[in-house]
């Protein structure tokens, strides 16, 4: 099913996750939001649906940052920044291409590992505004 392996299947469960996330942002009324709301919407998309698979996540981020991987991982992670400002509007062409998608994936990656890396809840509450975790 998965020729490559575990590499394989952490790749198909990116592209799920990427196809969840713009299909769920796409459904939302773009045009009532800001730029910040589409991108915070894609953003808590992405980690929502990847939140499915808390328990092994560590495990695909062990196997996508190995060095045989790791150019594969930085392309899925650039077409997910780059599928988020899309939704959110972003057309340009110029050097903000870059520093946008740039930004966002520092905010992606961070914000995804510690949702899913260190899903406590309590922690999280007060610290992340994008707050995946059932109340307790």
């Amino acid at each position: 099913m998965f020729p490559g392996g575990a590499a394989d299947l952490v790749a198909h469960a990116m592209d799920l996750a990427t196809r969840h996330m713009c299909h769920e942002v796409a459904a939302l009324d773009l045009e009532s939001m800001t730029v910040n709301q589409r991108i915070a919407a894609g953003v808590k998309a992405r980690i929502k649906y990847t939140a499915q698979w808390q328990a092994s996540w560590p495990q695909a981020m062990a196997v996508g940052a190995l060095p045989q991987n790791a150019v594969g991982t930085a392309s899925h992670l650039g077409m997910v920044v780059d599928e988020i400002w899309y939704l959110a509007g972003d057309r340009s062409t110029d050097m903000h291409w870059y520093s946008r998608r740039g930004l966002l994936l520092g905010v992606y990656a961070s914000t995804g590992t510690s949702v899913l890396l260190w899903c406590g809840c309590c922690v999280l509450r007060v610290l992340c505004p994008l707050l995946l975790c059932p109340p307790s």
